[in-house]
């Protein structure tokens, strides 16, 4: 009788746990990553007759099944489609911790926490590239006034953006007064900068189609014309320079009584009106005429002194380079040409490499402008985006500085549970292994 009454109690006892475990579940049907506990049962046997001594709880476990992805909007706020866990770490007690949840903040020391201070584990920038005119100004301040290019990379090799700016070069420009040796009126080097610009952001463009190519950088063409009749001192009372470039053709006139040498430097400077190309005259007769956009072909197709034809030497041949070298040589091309304007350049390419290795190397993710060295002040708009790259924005320049990444488990089920979205590791389970070419980062959700 004692038997059949603990039968029937066992039942209510084990009922209500079950009772329990799915009202925890309905509970947290809008719970953030929370995942469902299912409850199983077995039979209590006693004796070699194997009486039946009523039902108790077997197991109580997570179900770790991918759940509904829902749009929130907010741009801190990402989901895990795939078996992978964020990665946060509690610093004051130097514990580390694994969640579904995603819905993130900037905390007070500018790193992405979780709403409870945790804070999440990730991938910094470690590859940085800047390039400046003058080391003073090597963030993007106030000075770097107009802005030439953001561009963001994304493959499945690495997450990249580059950011160009420069100072006002319109009011800087002044004329290059130096005959013979490149000189250029102001309005010739405003232009020149125009043509350098609109190459580099072409080059950029290519880039964005290419990002994987192994970089080579372009060249320039240069091509060195030697007057032999100007080192022999034979000239007429009437002379002409002459140069076809590009079916232009450019002519320097000077008497036999003319200093040959104020002639050639004349004629350099008249070829180096041409937008987008550098002449220099030595003192041997000769001139080297320089394209100074990297890739372009400029067809020279006679060059003369009277009828005398000029020796044509090539110093370089035009190539247009591959990959990063595209925008790496362009983007010379342009610093030099705003610097000859007087103006400032700044560019700054941040990488972040995708991880192939099982062990991550992980850190916590800096999002304050002003500690990275971006620009001077706190304001800029925080944005995840798919697959968990983190940029900063501020006016139109957007930039990388950082990337989420996630973790799985040989065995979830072993997982130490410490709260409904909140897990540990332990020996059962495994160690936490790269998870990021499984899973997928999905942005404002």
């Amino acid at each position: 009788m004692i038997g059949s009454l603990w039968n029937g109690f066992s039942g209510i006892i084990t009922h209500e746990k079950a009772i329990n475990v799915e009202a925890n579940n309905s509970a947290n049907v809008n719970t953030i990553g929370y995942k469902g506990s299912t409850i199983s049962f077995q039979d209590l046997l006693y004796g070699s007759a194997e009486k039946g001594s009523g039902v108790t709880t077997d197991l109580i476990s997570k179900r770790f099944v991918q759940g509904a992805i829902t749009q929130t909007g907010n741009r801190l706020d990402v989901a895990i489609e795939g078996d992978g866990y964020f990665i946060a770490k509690n610093e004051a007690k130097n514990e580390t911790f694994y969640t579904r949840t995603g819905d993130f903040i900037k905390g007070v020391d500018g790193t992405l926490q979780t709403p409870y201070g945790l804070k999440i584990l990730g991938t910094p920038v470690r590859e940085k590239e800047l390039i400046l005119s003058d080391e003073k100004f090597p963030t993007f301040g106030d000075i770097y006034d107009k802005f030439i290019s953001s561009t963001t990379i994304i493959n499945k090799e690495f997450l990249q953006t580059i950011n160009t700016a420069t100072t006002d070069y319109h009011k800087t420009a002044t004329d290059i007064r130096t005959s013979g040796q490149g000189f250029k009126t102001k309005e010739t080097v405003i232009e020149d900068v125009v043509e350098l610009l609109a190459d580099y952001r072409a080059k950029i463009e290519l880039y964005e189609g290419s990002s994987t190519v192994k970089p080579k950088k372009s060249t320039k063409q240069i091509e060195k014309f030697t007057f032999s009749d100007i080192q022999k001192g034979v000239f007429f009372d009437d002379n002409t320079l002459s140069m076809v470039i590009n079916n232009k053709e450019v002519v320097q006139r000077f008497s036999k009584n003319d200093n040959p040498q104020e002639a050639l430097n004349k004629f350099a400077d008249k070829l180096s009106k041409i937008i987008g190309i550098k002449a220099t005259a030595d003192d041997k007769g000769s001139i080297t005429v320089e394209t100074m956009v990297p890739g372009r072909v400029d067809l020279i197709t006679y060059a003369a002194l009277n009828s005398t034809n000029a020796f044509k030497e090539i110093i370089s041949e035009a190539t247009l380079g591959e990959g990063k070298g595209l925008v790496d040589s362009s983007r010379d091309a342009l610093k030099e040409g705003l610097e000859l304007a007087n103006a400032k350049f700044i560019e700054l390419t941040d990488t972040i490499r995708i991880s192939q290795e099982e062990t991550l190397n992980l850190e916590e993710l800096q999002l304050n402008p002003v500690t990275l060295n971006l620009y001077d002040i706190q304001a800029g708009e925080l944005d995840i985006q798919d697959g968990g790259g983190i940029y900063i924005s501020n006016g139109k320049n957007k930039f990388l500085v950082g990337k989420l990444e996630t973790s799985l488990f040989r065995d979830d089920n072993e997982l130490e549970i410490i709260g409904e979205s909140l897990f540990k590791e332990t020996p059962a389970s495994g160690k936490p292994r790269n998870a990021i070419l499984r899973d997928k980062i999905v942005a404002r959700s």
